[in-house]
């Protein structure tokens, strides 16, 4: 029986539900002699209890009913008083009814122990036979520690399972925030593009026919100097919104776009590296990343130097950003996160979920070095 346990403690490790709860049964009827066993789950409400695996109980005859609740079983008795119960002569039983007696199989005596669970019991691990007295206390402790294994085990499962969908909810939620985000830009940018644009630009010529003529030339001209500020303002607004070069032009000429605007705005020199061959399915998330992390450069990095590159390596599109800015102190990136700044988490939640990498290297006073690896092919190709 050692042995027996040690194997089930091992598989209770590593297995899947279905299979640990099988292997209990195995080792439980083995151990205690018993024809007859099964684990039961408590129903949410408390008033059934569910047949999750059984042995020797069969299918015919209704044999695999669930279990009510409470004093109506023993499994639910068991529950009641959290504590192993031991069933001498299911004829003589008075604490409470044999309702496993009525499914088909005769029922002399059982042991039924409670399975823990978090928070609440899960159910129970319960065997029978149709002898008479066939238990003892030795096999009421076996059949307890059976239990506990199996209530480690089913807790593990059951826990790694809601880990993976929360990620799998956490994914959905991300992609359905950037998309939701991404249609709000993109009526923004159209909204911006032809209404306050248009009519700056309109104004702009009608301007420019005045000064023509016999006006007021300085104060049109300041007028006029005014709009073109405001002109390029608006577009630089709309193309931060929506790339729209990105559509029409491609990854590459945005990026070229992208790191002239900057340029124009910053001190810092700008060095690019843009192969064509790095455009692909991943362009909107390509330019987005590089606008995101060339705006920390210029920003908070205080860069003279920032080094733009993007090609493809082993199959993958890697896009790079490296500044020679002041870099990130350890720890200065969860309190940022802390701090309500989450452009660079998103980023590489982004990026994981296009199925690929986002490696940063960065050292205090040296600079920083963003790298994003994602998928040369299509995500459903």
């Amino acid at each position: 029986m050692p042995d027996a346990l040690a194997r089930l403690a091992r598989l209770a490790l590593v297995g899947d539900e279905r299979t640990i709860l099988q292997a209990a049964l195995r080792a439980t009827a083995q151990g205690v002699h018993a024809p007859l066993a099964q684990v039961l789950e408590r129903s949410p409400d408390g008033e059934t209890l569910v047949v999750r695996a059984s042995r020797g109980w069969g299918r015919a005859d209704g044999s695999r009913r669930d279990l009510p609740a409470g004093a109506r079983s023993q499994a639910g008795f068991s529950l009641d008083v959290d504590e192993p119960v031991l069933l001498e002569d299911a004829a003589a039983e008075d604490r409470f009814e044999v309702a496993e007696a009525a499914r088909g199989r005769d029922v002399g005596s059982g042991v039924a122990c409670v399975i823990a669970g978090v928070g609440a019991p899960f159910g129970v691990l319960a065997v029978h036979s149709p002898r008479v007295g066939a238990f003892g206390p030795d096999d009421v402790d076996r059949v307890h520690r059976i239990a506990d294994i199996v209530a480690l085990a089913v807790a593990r499962v059951r826990s790694e399972h809601r880990v993976t969908e929360l990620a799998e909810v956490r994914g959905r939620l991300v992609t359905e925030t950037v998309a939701a985000e991404e249609r709000e830009r993109k009526r923004l940018a159209e909204a911006l593009h032809d209404g306050a644009m248009q009519n700056v630009v309109t104004a702009g010529f009608d301007l420019d026919v005045v000064m023509a003529g016999d006006g007021d030339q300085e104060r049109v001209r300041r007028a006029r100097e005014a709009i073109t500020d405001a002109l390029r303002q608006l577009r630089s607004t709309v193309q931060d919104l929506h790339p729209i070069v990105l559509e029409a032009a491609g990854l590459i000429v945005a990026l070229e776009r992208l790191c002239a605007e900057q340029d124009e705005r910053s001190e810092a020199e700008f060095v690019l590296d843009l192969h064509p061959e790095a455009e692909g399915p991943h362009d909107r998330l390509m330019f987005e990343l590089a606008r995101e992390l060339v705006g920390n450069a210029v920003r908070h990095a205080k860069a003279a130097r920032i080094a733009v590159s993007v090609g493809r390596e082993d199959g993958q599109l890697v896009l790079a950003v490296a500044d020679d800015g002041r870099g990130m102190r350890p720890g200065s990136r969860a309190a940022a996160l802390r701090a309500g700044h989450i452009g660079l988490a998103s980023s590489a939640e982004r990026v994981e979920q296009a199925g690929g990498r986002l490696d940063i290297d960065s050292v205090p006073g040296k600079g920083t070095t963003v790298t994003a690896r994602l998928p040369a092919a299509a995500p459903d190709a």
